[in-house]
């Protein structure tokens, strides 16, 4: 354990300059993350997307953010982060194929959030079920069967399907 104290005090007294723009970047970059953050939740305050949709892209965009600060102040630190960045590309390839139908039903649930073919409240026929829609989130919608029954419907079969919305048009008329 000395040993490590040891090598860590040695670089950061070798490389002080490095490793206080390092520490001012953080702080920086960290206060300009969180001001594009919240300029990003204002202009959704503006708009009409649905909230789950907002909050989705807003932690993203913080996520990516700060990966991407990271990275610059270890690259300014003298770290080779190709080799890092590399490791990041294969573990998303393999977690991106591990949960690909994860992903699939957060696409369409983002799609169905955006092109709204339905809200909550509509009596409906989606994926072979007739019903009313109790309730719609980022992997499945909720719809309760004209039998009574509560069914939860992957999002990616919906969006897959032809929807029929039998109160869209009585509200229009």
């Amino acid at each position: 354990m000395q040993e490590i104290i040891g090598l860590v005090r040695q670089y950061i007294s070798s490389h002080f300059s490095d490793v206080l723009i390092g520490v001012l970047f953080l702080l920086i970059g960290g206060i300009l993350i969180k001001i594009l953050t919240l300029l990003l939740h204002r202009f959704f305050e503006k708009t009409n997307f649905d909230r789950t949709v907002e909050i989705f892209l807003e932690r993203i965009f913080s996520i990516f953010l700060w990966i991407l600060l990271i990275l610059v102040i270890l690259c300014n630190l003298g770290v080779n982060v190709m080799a890092f960045v590399a490791g990041l590309g294969i573990i998303g390839f393999i977690v991106g194929f591990a949960t690909k139908d994860i992903f699939a039903n957060l696409a369409a649930g983002l799609l169905i959030m955006c092109a709204r073919p339905f809200k909550v409240g509509d009596h409906v026929h989606v994926a072979g079920i007739e019903g009313t829609v109790r309730g719609i989130n980022m992997s499945c919608c909720i719809i309760i069967d004209n039998d009574k029954t509560y069914v939860t419907v992957p999002n990616v079969k919906i969006w897959g399907q032809p929807i029929k919305n039998f109160s869209r048009l009585k509200k229009a008329l």
